[in-house]
């Protein structure tokens, strides 16, 4: 990754979303001010003519045309070898910016040397907010508190509420475990010493397994609620998945425990874990197809 005087590299993944695409190209030329930057398209074998679109359109956009979906992390890999910007930033196909959200993450960067990665509010098109963008580590006490939902009866319990971090005011600024992968905005010197997105993640807990590696290397992690993006994905509660995503959602924490807690912990611990998320993993399956069943 080479620098230059490019404050920021814009890394979107695009996998069939043009109409996406589309919106957020837009909001990130009008709301992104005070920086330079540069945007990589890593588009993932696209079939409704993304490439096509982002050629005509958008000529100074980087595009990487991947022959076939790589996955999340891996298309961003590339990307990340190819910028040059002082910081990245790993933004979704289906955000939109709501303000100068990656200049002032920038701005609050420069002024924090210490912070490794910084994230924006993250908010549903309704403007509630998305939890996922402020998260602790899902240590075994973490993970099943919630699994159990015990943070939605006890949102102000440190233990019960550590994974949405529902104890802390969403709208102050203050360090948290993990970012969401919507929005990341992370130093190249930080990418240099810890490396990029492990692609053992195909999809989904990419991030999760980022910012524990980040924090592992002595690096803060922020979370900063001036700036401001939506995230159009998961609005509507009746929204069928397919079982594959549902399969790499709920295997990411697998990949997650085994790599970073699984030596941490006795067995009957580990045992306890994997049965709850293998059992929740078959009752996500089994909701979305009531879900399917349901809408037909």
């Amino acid at each position: 990754m080479k620098l230059c005087n490019i404050d920021l590299s814009i890394i979107i993944v695009n996998y069939n979303g043009k109409q996406h695409l589309e919106n957020c190209l837009a909001s990130i030329y009008e709301k992104t001010k005070g920086i330079k930057y540069e945007i990589f398209v890593s588009d993932n074998g696209s079939i409704d003519g993304s490439v096509n679109f982002l050629t005509k359109e958008y000529p100074d956009v980087h595009i990487i045309e991947n022959k076939e979906n790589l996955g999340f992390s891996k298309a961003n890999n590339l990307a990340m070898r190819k910028s040059r910007g002082r910081y990245i930033a790993i933004l979704n196909n289906d955000t939109i910016l709501v303000n100068n959200a990656l200049g002032l993450l920038v701005r609050f960067m420069d002024i924090h040397p210490d912070t490794g990665a910084s994230g924006p509010k993250v908010l549903n098109k309704n403007m509630t907010l998305q939890p996922q963008c402020r998260r602790g580590f899902p240590t075994p006490l973490v993970a099943i508190s919630r699994l159990a939902g015990l943070h939605k009866i006890f949102p102000r319990n440190k233990i019960f509420g550590h994974y949405f971090l529902t104890y802390i005011n969403l709208e102050e600024t203050h360090t948290v475990d993990s970012l969401s992968g919507a929005c990341m905005v992370v130093r190249g010197e930080t990418i240099k010493r810890v490396g990029g997105l492990d692609e053992d993640y195909f999809f989904y807990g990419e991030d999760l397994d980022w910012c524990y590696r980040i924090k592992e290397g002595g690096w803060n992690i922020y979370y900063y609620p001036e700036a401001q993006i939506i995230h159009l994905k998961g609005q509507s509660s009746k929204k069928i998945l397919s079982s594959k995503l549902i399969y790499y959602m709920q295997n990411s924490y697998l990949i997650f425990y085994k790599k970073h807690y699984e030596r941490k912990y006795p067995k009957f611990i580990n045992a306890i874990v994997y049965l709850l998320v293998k059992t929740n993993l078959l009752f996500c399956l089994f909701i979305n197809s009531v879900k399917r069943n349901f809408l037909r």
